[in-house]
């Protein structure tokens, strides 16, 4: 009756007076239980009964992954995709061109005015190679702990040593 009213108006409060006139020690916890068991016992299609219980379990916090299961729209089987038509192949657009003849004697020319004298890049020594590599930090051993003084070892109970 509850579920059925929830479902109609959508208001959860009033689905909650309508539980507290049952008189049980958790409405909520009720509705759950009362969802799982007509789920267990309806194997067949989908209940409209059933439908509303489980919204209604939703709607008060209490319904578990199987509920959300049962009422959620299956995965719809893919249609298969249409064969595609042959389409003609665009006609190219007229646009307006400019043909522009170089003068191979000017390009030359271009090439003949570049410096001729650009600085070479300065060979390095061996030994100015060596002073730009990076030196390698050396592997540090932690220290010793200190030795202690003879007279404290003798000191010490023979059970420590």
């Amino acid at each position: 009756m509850a579920a059925a009213d929830f479902a109609e108006h959508g208001d959860v409060e009033r689905a909650r007076e309508l539980l507290a006139e049952l008189k049980v020690p958790n409405p909520a916890q009720y509705v759950s239980l009362v969802a799982e068991r007509m789920m267990r016992t309806n194997r067949g299609p989908i209940d409209q009964d059933i439908e509303n219980v489980i919204h209604l379990a939703d709607a008060l916090g209490v319904s578990t992954v199987s509920m959300i299961a049962y009422v959620s729209t299956p995965t719809p089987i893919p249609t298969e995709t249409p064969i595609p038509t042959d389409t003609p192949p665009p006609t190219p657009t007229p646009t307006n061109t400019i043909v522009v003849q170089v003068d191979e004697a000017a390009q030359r020319r271009r090439w003949l005015l570049l410096p001729k004298n650009l600085p070479q890049p300065k060979r390095l020594s061996r030994k100015q190679l060596s002073l730009r590599r990076l030196p390698l930090p050396l592997p540090i051993r932690p220290p010793l702990p200190p030795r202690l003084p003879r007279s404290l070892i003798s000191s010490l109970p023979s059970s420590v040593c």
